[in-house]
């Protein structure tokens, strides 16, 4: 009898701290009007809600400045440089457990700027796509030194097609494990990969030019775990096999804190 009792208690514990852990909290940062950052992120929003134990924090950025007063050739360089690009609820990245970054050419303010370098050493592991090795416009050392790539062009012109696999080193990878590529286009060209990395996915142009390219790689910042992917076009995230190899990233980067819904998996 006393042995149930403390089976019973002990299955009661095991409820009470489930029940009592706190979701993973992810920060978005979206900012990419070229590749609809907005809707492709809403997508990955709904199946991490859907399956995981997770609370989002939006940071969404752009330009949302007045510029139709603009005088015929305004330089629109000096126009970013006079007026910065908005970032709402920067002050998210006090709070969360990892970043998804997703932004093309951000110019920040002086003091947001600081605030992202502050985070990127704060130890928070960050999910970058796409465009985040060119994330932000006045840090063009942010790719290179903490997502551990540096892109430097594209295949023109952007509708050429690419085929992309996994290395074979990386085949039982946890983040690309039964991952099934399929034939995507614009492929970026990724150069000098930093000593840290680990590449697990290249591409190569189905017209048989060009180079292999970097695809997807690890790399270790600051003894932060930090994950890039040059995939995610509208068409790439609208495939759930892309939004899940993401959440794998997102798993691996925080080191299994991700936690299913269904506390039987």
């Amino acid at each position: 009898m006393k042995k149930i009792v403390i089976i019973y208690l002990g299955s009661l514990f095991l409820i009470w701290t489930i029940s009592c852990a706190q979701p993973l909290k992810v920060g978005i940062i979206s900012a990419c009007e070229e590749y609809d950052s907005d809707g492709s992120m809403r997508l990955l929003q709904d199946q991490l809600e859907a399956n995981y134990d997770v609370k989002i924090f939006w940071m969404q950025g752009g330009d949302d400045r007045i510029s139709n007063d603009l005088s015929e050739g305004f330089d629109e360089w000096l126009y970013d440089a006079v007026l910065p690009h908005s970032l709402k609820n920067i002050e998210y990245l006090d709070s969360i457990d990892v970043l998804l970054l997703f932004s093309r050419r951000l110019i920040l303010s002086e003091e947001k700027m600081e605030k992202i370098k502050a985070f990127t050493k704060s130890g928070v592991p960050i999910v970058g796509i796409r465009n985040a090795t060119a994330a932000f416009l006045l840090w063009l050392d942010f790719a290179p030194t903490v997502l551990g790539g540096e892109y430097f062009d594209h295949y023109k012109p952007m509708s050429l097609k690419f085929e992309f696999n996994v290395v074979p080193e990386e085949i039982e990878n946890t983040i690309v494990k039964g991952f099934e590529p399929w034939i995507s286009h614009n492929l970026y060209k990724h150069k000098n990969l930093g000593p840290n990395t680990e590449l697990i996915m290249e591409g190569n142009l189905l017209n048989g030019e060009g180079d292999t390219e970097a695809v997807a790689w690890t790399n270790v910042y600051n003894d932060t775990r930090m994950f890039y992917i040059s995939l995610g076009t509208p068409v790439d995230f609208a495939k759930e096999d892309f939004r899940q190899l993401l959440i794998n990233a997102i798993d691996w980067t925080t080191e299994g804190a991700l936690k299913s819904k269904d506390i039987n998996k």
